[in-house]
């Protein structure tokens, strides 16, 4: 099929440069060694040719251009099945976000951490970074948790937002929940899902611990274009190395950055995701030969090959042709 695809390209090239050769010859050697003939053809005649070159050119760019796009839609379906996440999606971001590759890409999938970049949102927009929280135990009792953050400690919601998106906390999420009222946080990150066209999608706790936090690959794509026009802090909060908070002996401790690529060039920023019931879940935004593409990753088997995978893909075929 490969083959049959690049001579069919070939040819139509060929037969480009050779109307367009054989027209300039043609015009040549009729001004060189017919100039009477030449000078004899009528206007409706000349314009009759000019129209049918023109029309002929078209028709082979047209044939290019086909040829191409079956070549790049041939590559993304053996794609396809190199990737073992049963969703995914790959868009280039641009006023109207230009898809790339997608599988299953409406159906609903448990989310798990990539939860925490909406409750980031919701942080972010509703509560004052530099606010601080005295810690209780009701608020550390998620499952994954830090030391340094205990009972007794002050911690301003910034803090918690980095130790959430660097190393995800679940406790830092849930703190950050402490902040409102019961039940607000909660009902605030639906309603934004539902702000930015987020059709498909449910948060029943702010960390991703229940799998009831589902949302489809495409309303992933529209959180991350989200971010990335009103919230690049929390982009850039997800590439930090170096962040540390003091335990309860005041020892500073450093949070392990999760997110894989986090310390690559062109990784803009995103976050990594892992229950049993979603498998591993990614989402990230990078900027490869100056094109910013979203990229989500949902019910993977192993998405470091299945985004190694997406990256050949990307620069071997970094633009469809229109």
């Amino acid at each position: 099929m490969k083959k049959n695809i690049t001579l069919l390209i070939f040819i139509a090239i060929f037969l480009v440069i050779t109307v367009t050769a054989s027209n300039e010859m043609g015009a040549y050697t009729d001004d060189g060694q017919n100039e009477e003939t030449a000078t004899a053809k009528t206007d409706n005649e000349e314009e009759e040719t000019r129209k049918s070159y023109e029309e002929t050119t078209l028709y082979l760019q047209e044939l290019v251009d086909r040829s191409l796009y079956l070549r790049w839609r041939l590559a993304g379906m053996e794609l396809e099945d190199k990737i073992s996440a049963e969703s995914f999606m790959v868009a280039k971001m641009s006023d109207q976000p230009l898809v790339y590759l997608k599988k299953n890409s409406d159906r609903r999938y448990p989310l798990a951490s990539i939860t925490k970049l909406m409750s980031s949102v919701v942080a972010a927009e509703n509560i004052d970074k530099n606010e601080t929280i005295v810690l209780t135990e009701p608020m550390l009792r998620s499952y994954g948790h830090s030391p340094s953050l205990f009972p007794g400690a002050r911690v301003r919601a910034y803090d918690l937002m980095m130790a959430s998106l660097i190393q995800s906390t679940n406790d830092a999420s849930e703190c950050l929940t402490y902040f409102m009222d019961a039940g607000v946080f909660l009902e605030l990150m639906n309603l934004k899902a539902g702000e930015i066209g987020m059709q498909n999608s449910l948060f029943i706790d702010a960390h991703g611990l229940s799998p009831h936090n589902r949302a489809t690959a495409f309303d992933v794509v529209k959180l991350l274009e989200y971010i990335y026009e009103e919230h690049p802090e929390i982009l850039e909060m997800t590439k930090v190395e170096n962040f540390r908070l003091p335990d309860a002996h005041g020892r500073l401790l450093t949070f392990r950055n999760l997110n894989t690529f986090h310390n690559i060039p062109y990784f803009i920023g995103g976050k990594t995701g892992y229950l049993p019931e979603a498998k591993q879940t990614y989402t990230s935004m990078f900027n490869i030969g100056g094109e910013i593409y979203a990229v989500v990753i949902l019910m993977s088997d192993n998405r470091r090959a299945d985004l190694d995978a997406i990256f050949q893909w990307l620069n071997k075929n970094p633009r469809l042709r229109n």
